[in-house]
């Protein structure tokens, strides 16, 4: 047991940090400090603002119907200055991703400094290469695959036809953004593996840390093996799962983004639909950068009365996932 003098300073020192934001914060791991109380970090959390970085976000839904104003107004206030979405559907088919699609080209159009749109398509449609090419004659500038998705799989990575998808991804050289779930579906890694290997000079960004937390050493693999490589820390649907991950050995999921912090993208993968609020948004989003620059972070939705051990990632580190990855895979 730390002594109590030695206990409060810990807490008084991780306090200043909530406080001033990041770009003062020290780089030891985020639990090796007692942390403060919960009214304490609650307090320090709600007061914090997040203007402090500039950010891309690389991983947001859109759904016909959705109000971009509700979102941009709130980006704005979280120093978010552009976003890429996807405008997926419903499994087992992406059912409605046409009119998505159609919508959020149009948003793009109406929206050029603030919205990227990428493409989506349904896997097994015989025709999805050519509806890909008329997606990026209407403005798409990159395709989010959902079918490696276990609610969406129903066409292999590699198939004959998603070949062809891929041959005009590398015509227009357009990333993709692919949701493979490489622990839930295992012949899915292979899958994956070959694509990125017939398809050296297409950049591939596999979602939610290519689906393999907490085993990050199968992402560390695939990052060795593979430099056409790119991942996402999105969390999605997935918060409460990856926050108990990460209260388990919050330490194991900081190595990892320190160690790929060239080779790593930020978004937070909510789906923006008619029914979404400001209010939801800022909780939401915020939550993510509470758990990625914080030494500890409270969440009243999922794990009320509770303090939980954040990443605590260094400034430097953060500018690069935040921004400089995203701009690169732009090409800003």
């Amino acid at each position: 047991m730390f002594p109590r003098s030695l206990r409060a300073a810990c807490a008084a020192a991780a306090l200043l940090v909530l406080a001033a934001g990041c770009r003062s914060a020290p780089t030891p791991a985020p639990a090796t400090a007692t942390p403060p109380s919960y009214a304490q970090v609650r307090e320090a959390q709600t007061a914090r603002r997040h203007d402090d970085f500039h950010r891309i976000s690389t991983h947001e839904h859109y759904r016909a119907g959705a109000s971009i104003e509700v979102y941009l107004r709130v980006a704005r206030e979280l120093g978010i200055e552009k976003t890429i979405f996807v405008p997926t559907g419903l499994g087992p088919d992406n059912r409605g991703y046409r009119e998505n699609m159609a919508e959020l080209l149009e948003v793009q159009r109406r929206h050029p400094d603030r919205v990227v749109a990428f493409a989506t398509i349904d896997e097994a449609d015989p025709n999805a290469a050519a509806v890909l090419e008329a997606a990026v004659a209407g403005g798409a500038r990159g395709l989010k695959l959902i079918g490696g998705h276990p609610h969406f799989y129903d066409e292999p990575l590699d198939s004959a036809n998603m070949y062809r998808v891929y041959q005009v991804v590398q015509r227009h050289r357009l990333p993709i953004l692919v949701h493979a779930s490489l622990s839930k579906i295992p012949e899915q890694r292979a899958q994956l593996e070959r694509v990125l290997d017939d398809f050296p000079d297409v950049t591939v960004i596999a979602a939610h840390y290519a689906e393999e937390a907490p085993h990050l050493e199968v992402a560390d693999e695939l990052f060795a093996a593979h430099p056409n490589l790119l991942m996402d820390l999105s969390m999605g649907g997935g918060l409460k799962r990856y926050e108990n991950m990460m209260e388990a050995d919050a330490g194991a999921f900081r190595d990892f983004i320190l160690r790929h912090q060239d080779r790593l993208l930020w978004g937070s993968d909510v789906i923006l639909t008619r029914d979404t609020t400001e209010a939801f948004l800022r909780r939401r989003i915020a939550k993510d950068f509470a758990i990625l620059e914080q030494p500890f972070y409270v969440d009243d939705d999922l794990a009320p009365g509770r303090v939980r051990p954040g990443l605590h990632l260094p400034a430097d580190v953060l500018e690069k996932v935040y921004l400089d990855n995203p701009r690169r895979l732009l090409g800003l």
